[in-house]
């Protein structure tokens, strides 16, 4: 699913093959690139993988899946300092089954199947953990937590990279408390930290509770990285 974004990157000169010709006296010019991440994701087993590893679809997982899919690129010889923005919006949470079960059954009005969905969760859960368990392999959780902590978990990103992490206190998906950990843990590894904190929200439509208030955190954000890109 990230194929994609990759050919995008690509084409549009972000990143560029490693092997590639740098022309040092006639550099590239390129815009700035936001990045803006909604939740967790999701995880499931893929049967064709050869791998017992857990494929990934959206939200932070994914990124942490692009994340290493571009250790494979280099960024290009550009003409100036690239704007870089990170937008963290209900994510990172940690894997909690009673918040798994929510995140998957929260619009299914039939309790008999609420119950036959939540003991299949249940049990795959437990099938997760034990595999985690016995390969003594990190968890995607752990695993995406830790890799947002890293300064270039992103080509074009570095501890000067803003991040703004927008979550909710009243979120039933991806617990507060979690998130802030992560704010913590990044501002002690001394990364620029913003927050924008919604009091009964819920799960990723902060934008619809109040999108004059969502849109100017995020724009806000990027036009002062912008404007110190052009006077640096």
């Amino acid at each position: 699913i990230l194929a994609p974004a990759v050919r995008f990157l690509l084409k549009e000169g972000y990143i560029e093959s490693r092997d590639a010709f740098v022309d040092q006296e006639y550099p590239r010019h390129v815009s700035g690139v936001l990045t803006h991440v909604f939740s967790n994701g999701s995880q499931i087993f893929h049967p064709s993988r050869s791998s017992s590893q857990p494929s990934v679809s959206g939200g932070a997982y994914a990124l942490a899946t692009l994340s290493e899919i571009l250790t494979e690129y280099r960024l290009p010889h550009v003409s100036g300092p690239m704007p870089s923005v990170l937008i963290l919006d209900s994510t990172p949470g940690k894997a909690q089954l009673s918040r798994t079960m929510a995140a998957f059954t929260a619009q299914m009005r039939s309790s008999l199947l609420r119950y036959l969905a939540n003991a299949i969760i249940s049990l795959g859960y437990t099938l997760l953990l034990v595999y985690y368990v016995a390969s003594r392999s990190e968890t995607l959780v752990d695993h995406f937590r830790r890799i947002l902590l890293s300064p270039k978990f992103l080509p074009w990103g570095s501890k000067d990279t803003p991040r703004l992490y927008i979550y909710s206190q009243d979120d039933k998906l991806v617990d507060a408390q979690d998130v802030e950990e992560h704010v913590a843990n990044a501002k002690q590894g001394g990364f620029r930290v913003e927050t924008e904190v919604y009091a009964h929200s819920d799960h990723v439509v902060h934008a619809r509770t109040d999108p004059n208030r969502y849109w100017t955190a995020v724009q806000s954000l990027w036009e002062s990285v912008v404007q110190q890109s052009l006077t640096s």
